[in-house]
């Protein structure tokens, strides 16, 4: 176990000041995205933005509690947190693996027209990327040391499998009658200028109305 002194703990915190904001700035935005498209639970009140700050708070709320947690299982079982943070490799190269392996199922018809296709090359990327990304998986579901016990067992592979259940029983539930995938940015835009007219119609109907009194 690695002891520091004072001065080398000073760099580590400020260190881990700057990646917990940074972690929290990038969660939050991701959660309101997820929960704009109806993808988590509780969405309605995950997607909101705060009118004030133009931040989505309650976003950023959730993923600071969620840090707060994990901090909470390191001092319970260093395992347990272990597993945690080897899952989220885990489950951001399953997270590229799905698209791209019903690309291939799909012959590669949905990207023929894209900017940036690959040509000729791109089942034989898309194949190699698929078999790393398994290789990816199976390296961190490995344990740290032989021989294994309970201790050094790396339950990594059960956080997986369990994040893998929840997330399709959610589907199940929810998902497939309300998330349709992220919107074109050109519906984001019409959105907007939507919610523009509609604003500016309002403050119309409104001086019309202080005029007449």
């Amino acid at each position: 176990m690695t002891v520091y002194t004072k001065p080398q703990k000073r760099p580590v915190f400020i260190t881990g000041i700057f990646c917990g904001i940074s972690v929290s700035c990038a969660t939050s935005r991701a959660t309101r995205a997820f929960s704009r498209d109806k993808a988590l639970p509780f969405y309605n009140f995950f997607a909101r933005v705060s009118p004030k700050t133009g931040v989505p708070l309650n976003a950023y709320l959730l993923s600071t509690l969620i840090q707060l947690l994990f901090g909470l299982i390191y001092l319970g079982s260093l395992t347990a947190f272990n597993a945690f943070v080897g899952v989220a490799v885990m489950c951001l190269g399953a997270s590229n693996a799905i698209p791209i392996s019903i690309s291939l199922m799909n012959k590669r018809k949905d990207v023929v027209d894209s900017p940036f296709s690959l040509g000729r090359s791109g089942v034989l990327l898309n194949v190699i990327a698929v078999l790393w990304i398994v290789f990816e998986i199976v390296l961190f579901s490995m344990p740290p040391v032989v021989p294994v016990t309970p201790v050094t067992m790396n339950y990594a592979s059960v956080v997986f499998v369990g994040f893998g259940v929840f997330s399709g029983v959610w589907y199940m539930i929810s998902g497939r009658h309300h998330y349709t995938g992220p919107p074109e940015p050109r519906d984001l835009a019409l959105g907007e200028n939507q919610s523009n007219v509609s604003s500016q119609t309002k403050d119309a109907t409104d001086e019309e109305a202080v005029a007449e009194k």
